[in-house]
């Protein structure tokens, strides 16, 4: 059997955006009975063990700004007074820590988490066929590439694309600062297509990588997201039959992905009917916003707060019509997208940019609107959601729609890495 080994920054049981993706994939790549999984992945809590999930084993590492998050956010828990207030304080001054690191460094690459995965790649002692590291966080592909050129036997390095790197706004938090270090980090990926046997990736990476690296194109296998599959939940959410239930799930963040334009247009709808509910389950720095209509519709926006991923699934599963909400940083492809489309309900997605990739899957999917997000537009984003709203009863069925995006499931993905591997 051949042993393979994914690298990314947050797994099981807090799993990210890439998380998600990884998880989906290696439980096709299980029912092949012809491969060993095993995942690398940061601690979200510093008293886990590596444990086995799926039929897969999970080895935990930690580093040691990865320690102290994890040490602040468990006190945290049950900090009150003057110790929840220091701590925040503690919470912050690490984040404003790792901001100036951003800026003084010649690159942003954590070191410690590069070394963090390359040790326990050593500490494997099955030969190891495939590692398959994942990006972000790009530290996990250095680490992979090192291993691969120490190593006393060959092994196979297939690098996973999701987030930029290089062209990242968001990672390196201004663009003057990705501008000054963009030929260094461009020097890193030439060095990971040079090295690496094969690389997958997403769409928001094609460009980037036909523009720049275009010498290594025989190396190229470009998927989607494997993120499309009828999502279940042992959860129950019972919502009120006579009203329109709207549901929003995930984080919200002032800078990234503000709700305030969806929530001035939902309540000029609320003001001609009455019947329309929004459920936001959220985490973020948007409370404050979100409870703000929340005070002026009282019966018809309510704020569940942070939620279960069990619960939030339940919640979308029950909705009449599910809310999207695009990034300002387009380079960023909300992942929710895909657990939204394969329920087949109404989707409106609201965007702040016309490159939004969402705009694009959207254009396949018929039970859905686009709305900018454009003060001058509100009249026609107003038309468009009242469109929308007259046909929420309208669902598409899942294998329509996993025909419709069938590169977008996760067997697709799976069958793409069996055969580069």
């Amino acid at each position: 059997m051949k042993k393979i080994v994914f690298i990314l920054e947050d797994y099981h049981p807090n799993y990210s955006a890439v998380g998600v993706c990884i998880k989906n994939v290696v439980e096709e790549l299980v029912r092949f009975r012809d491969y060993t999984i095993t995942i690398i992945t940061l601690k979200s809590d510093n008293t886990q063990r590596n444990t086995h999930l799926n039929e897969a084993l999970i080895r935990y590492v930690n580093t040691n700004d990865n320690y102290l998050r994890n040490r602040i956010s468990e006190k945290l828990k049950t900090a009150r007074g003057l110790r929840k207030y220091i701590l925040q304080t503690e919470k912050i001054s690490v984040r404003g820590y790792g901001y100036i690191c951003a800026f003084l460094g010649k690159s942003n690459i954590k070191k410690q988490d590069v070394r963090a995965f390359l040790r326990e790649l050593n500490k494997i002692d099955d030969k190891i066929d495939v590692i398959i590291p994942t990006c972000l966080p790009f530290e996990s592909v250095l680490a992979a590439l090192e291993f691969k050129k120490k190593s006393s036997y060959e092994v196979k390095v297939i690098p996973f694309l999701f987030d930029k790197f290089s062209e990242n706004r968001t990672l390196h938090r201004t663009e003057n600062n990705r501008m000054k270090k963009f030929k260094m980090h461009l020097s890193l990926e030439k060095q990971m297509l040079e090295e690496c046997d094969k690389v997958l990736f997403v769409d928001s990476w094609a460009e980037h990588l036909q523009a720049n690296f275009f010498s290594c194109v025989d190396k190229f296998c470009q998927v989607e997201h494997p993120l499309l599959k009828r999502i279940v939940s042992t959860e129950t959410v019972l919502y009120d039959n006579g009203r329109i239930n709207v549901v929003y799930t995930g984080a919200l963040y002032k800078k990234i992905r503000s709700p305030l334009h969806a929530l001035k247009l939902f309540s000029r709808l609320i003001e001609v009917d009455k019947r329309i509910l929004l459920h936001f389950y959220i985490n973020g720095d948007c409370n404050s916003i979100v409870n703000s209509y929340c005070e002026k519709y009282p019966e018809n926006i309510i704020n569940h707060g942070s939620v279960p991923t069990s619960f939030a699934k339940a919640a979308i599963m029950n909705a009449d019509l599910l809310l999207s909400i695009g990034n300002t940083d387009i380079t960023q492809l909300p992942s929710k997208i895909f657990e939204y489309i394969s329920t087949g309900k109404p989707v409106a997605h609201f965007y702040f940019n016309q490159d939004d990739q969402i705009i694009s899957i959207l254009s396949d999917y018929d039970n859905s609107c686009c709305i900018k997000i454009d003060e001058s537009l509100l009249l026609q984003g107003e038309l468009n959601l009242q469109e929308l709203l007259r046909n929420v009863n309208k669902n598409i069925d899942f294998a329509e729609v996993q025909n419709i995006f069938y590169k977008a499931t996760p067997r697709f993905t799976a069958n793409k890495i069996v055969d580069l591997i």
